[in-house]
């Protein structure tokens, strides 16, 4: 919870308004962190992990598969890495990395 709300933190100084960083839950359960709009149609979901080896989990490609967003982040205290699920493209951000990863989305 704590590293959430790091991150939550971090959203909500570059979007404050209410509703502009929000998350999704499907009827079945499936849940990811935060999913921001930051330029019309272009959808981003972040899923936050506490850990050094962040997966992608099922409900991360529950959403892969409903919204096909542009990107998925990962955000971890890993390494960096990258990978292409489909159109979307996939990024493990570290935890140390994600102010300077969010200036880019803007």
């Amino acid at each position: 919870k704590l590293v959430e709300n790091f991150v939550f933190s971090e959203l909500h100084k570059r979007w404050p308004m209410p509703g502009q960083v929000r998350y999704w839950r499907s009827k079945n359960g499936a849940e990811v962190d935060f999913v921001l709009e930051p330029q019309p149609g272009r959808l981003v979901a972040i899923e936050v992990k506490a850990g050094a080896r962040a997966k992608l989990s099922r409900s991360a490609r529950s959403f892969l598969q409903a919204y096909q967003p542009s990107a998925l982040w990962l955000v971890h205290q890993g390494e960096p890495a990258e990978a292409v699920e489909g159109e979307t493209t996939v990024r493990w951000v570290p935890l140390t990395d994600l102010p300077e990863a969010l200036g880019g989305l803007i």
